[in-house]
């Protein structure tokens, strides 16, 4: 049954994206933070811009604030996946964390930049929830581990494949790794599309 391969890769484009995203996300916002000021500076006086290496707590600030919204993103999953339903909660997480990272390479500013990585966060966070909830559910008990297992192994796949690429990306071009990760969690959505039965309300599959 196609929609029990669909939530199955999904577990690839989760973490893929997520992964990708995060791991160089303090360096990206680092980044774009004093390329924005020094584009400023540019404009104003006319000198040339150099991007500086990290050396501001602004990436701390981040994880602390991308750990708050990975937290609320879970919980609010959690309280409310059973009202929204799996299907929906998958998609519009997934919808939702791609165009985070769009607006984010559009954006100037720290408060908005960091905003959009936190938003991000909270995404896909309830994305990996339902997701894992999805496939717990869609499969049958004989199989389940087995789909659990193999969901797991593409998961690891993406999360070790993600960073490698996003991590030659940024150094050719700043905006590039994030749009590669936005491009993953779209792919997510598009895949989520093609998901079939919504399990909300339903006994699990024996």
């Amino acid at each position: 049954m196609l929609f029990l391969h669909n939530c199955v890769i999904l577990h690839f484009h989760g973490k893929g994206g997520s992964w990708g995203a995060s791991f160089w996300m303090p360096t990206y916002v680092e980044r774009r933070i004093k390329l924005d000021a020094l584009n400023a500076i540019k404009a104003t006086v006319g000198e040339p811009y150099i991007v500086h290496e990290m050396s501001s707590t602004t990436p701390y600030r981040l994880l602390v604030f991308q750990s708050l919204c990975d937290a609320c993103g879970v919980a609010l999953a959690a309280l409310l996946v059973d009202r929204w339903g799996r299907r929906s909660a998958i998609q519009c997480s997934f919808l939702c964390a791609s165009c985070a990272l769009l607006i984010l390479t559009l954006i100037s500013g720290e408060e908005a930049v960091l905003l959009m990585s936190g938003t991000m966060q909270f995404a896909q966070a309830i994305a990996w929830v339902v997701i894992s909830l999805y496939t717990a559910e869609a499969f049958a008990t004989p199989v389940r581990s087995t789909a659990m297992g193999f969901a797991s192994t593409l998961a690891r796949i993406g999360a070790i494949g993600a960073p490698l690429i996003c991590g030659y990306l940024i150094q050719e071009q700043i905006h590039a790794a994030m749009w590669f990760c936005s491009g993953i969690f779209f792919a997510g959505f598009l895949t989520a599309m093609l998901l079939g039965d919504d399990r909300t309300g339903k006994e699990m599959t024996t």
